[in-house]
């Protein structure tokens, strides 16, 4: 079961166009390592508390008199889901520290997941600056075939790392850009949904691995690695808002009953329209903090830097470079793009809030996009992945392009908010 550290591992020629040998040899001792702890086993047994709890609640919610079990057993059910998620994030590290003692070279590894989760977008994205190109479009080819190797081995979210452009970056500007997971909350956050450890936990405990075996550490993570909470319980309280009171309204219409024995008929008459009115001012409140700021010159390289910026809290900013490609590569329905500038690579989110206007897009005008020099203003966000999302997009001829998502949420909230005093007047 154990794999000399200086073996050397078959895999696919577009695996190798990405990961060294000895980075490869890191990867296969990873899996190896599931396989000698019974991971498959265990996640398969632990998979089996959720099922169990959601078929009791199937079992029990048509009978009044298993109300009770089955609303417990489905909260049950939510909260089980989240520790085998927790338990599955657990495996990785186990695994992460076996390939660490089995190589003896626990930055090879460290390496192989920073270039997979962090680089993954230079690889896809060089192939997009000419899709006439015969060798490029065979180069693009081989990248697809590297995501599809590299989910199949489950060795990382490749999902977190599509955003990123790192590939071949020093291990410096990569410490940098992971200082993102160690300090902000939102990354936290974000992991409690994820299959797999933030990057740069994972690194940081392979580097206790190296420093264990006196070996140098190269992906030296910054000292400073307490979390920055600042207005995170305000943006956390404006993300969920509009949410939680969308659900009481919600509740309050589909099963009134539940509310019947704890208030009268004129009050819950009222609670709905308030709840609405709730709704859209909460909304607003959102959507306004969530882009907020005025437009400045940034470069991509610096912004992925950002440890204040979330999903909540963005940055403003106005970015000049070429459009390498789309964001799914050759998807003739993708409205997203790729962006480069000589600091970096860039994933371009192409929000619209108007039915079709994305797949319109996509199909009308993505494609006379790239290969341009453009000017992008949008708000730079980072959640599992950083991106812009796009506000106004200039071309090399001047033509413009708008994405008005947040006037129509703004348009949206305001007539629940309307809706809501007409009903509490009514």
């Amino acid at each position: 079961g154990h794999v000399p550290g200086n073996a050397r591992v078959v895999v696919t020629s577009g695996l190798l166009d990405v990961l060294t040998p000895e980075e490869a040899n890191a990867v296969l001792a990873h899996e190896i390592g599931h396989v000698e702890h019974w991971d498959f086993v265990v996640m398969t047994i632990a998979a089996l508390a959720p099922l169990v709890l959601y078929q009791l609640y199937v079992f029990t919610r048509s009978n009044s008199n298993t109300k009770v079990v089955a609303y417990s057993a489905y909260l049950c059910y939510w909260v089980s889901q989240f520790i085998v998620l927790s338990l599955n994030r657990t495996r990785e590290y186990f695994a992460d520290h076996y390939s660490a003692e089995v190589t003896g070279t626990p930055d090879v590894l460290s390496s192989a997941l920073v270039k997979i989760a962090y680089g993954m977008v230079r690889a896809e994205g060089e192939y997009k600056e000419a899709l006439q190109d015969k060798e490029k479009r065979a180069a693009a080819r081989r990248a697809q075939r590297v995501a599809g190797a590299v989910a199949v081995m489950g060795i990382s979210n490749v999902r977190s790392g599509a955003a990123l452009a790192l590939g071949g970056a020093d291990p410096a500007a990569a410490a940098a850009v992971m200082r993102w997971d160690l300090v902000n909350p939102w990354a936290r956050l974000y992991e409690l949904s994820s299959t797999h450890p933030l990057t740069a936990l994972r690194v940081r405990a392979l580097n206790q691995d190296a420093t264990a075996l006196s070996q140098a550490v190269q992906y030296p993570l910054p000292e400073e690695q307490r979390i920055h909470w600042g207005r995170f319980p305000l943006e956390v309280l404006l993300w969920v808002m509009p949410w939680l009171s969308a659900a009481a309204l919600a509740a309050t219409l589909w099963r009134p009953q539940w509310f019947a024995a704890l208030v009268s008929g004129p009050v819950m008459d009222a609670a709905q329209p308030v709840l609405l009115i709730v709704l859209g001012v909460a909304w607003v409140l959102r959507i306004s903090y969530r882009y907020r700021g005025r437009f400045e010159d940034a470069s991509i390289g610096p912004l992925l830097e950002d440890v204040e910026v979330s999903e909540m809290r963005p940055r403003a900013v106005r970015l000049k470079g070429e459009i390498l490609g789309r964001g799914v590569p050759g998807a003739f329905w993708s409205a997203d793009l790729v962006l480069r500038d000589p600091t970096g690579i860039l994933f371009v989110l192409y929000r619209q809030s108007i039915p079709f206007a994305r797949f319109l897009f996509a199909l009308t005008e993505a494609e006379s996009y790239i290969g341009q020099q453009v000017e992008i203003e949008g708000w730079f966000r980072r959640g599992m992945t950083p991106y812009v999302e796009m506000g106004r997009l200039t071309g090399e001829d001047g033509a413009t392009h708008r994405s008005y998502s947040r006037w129509i949420q703004y348009g949206a909230a305001a007539i629940a908010t309307l809706l809501g005093f007409l009903w509490w007047y009514r």
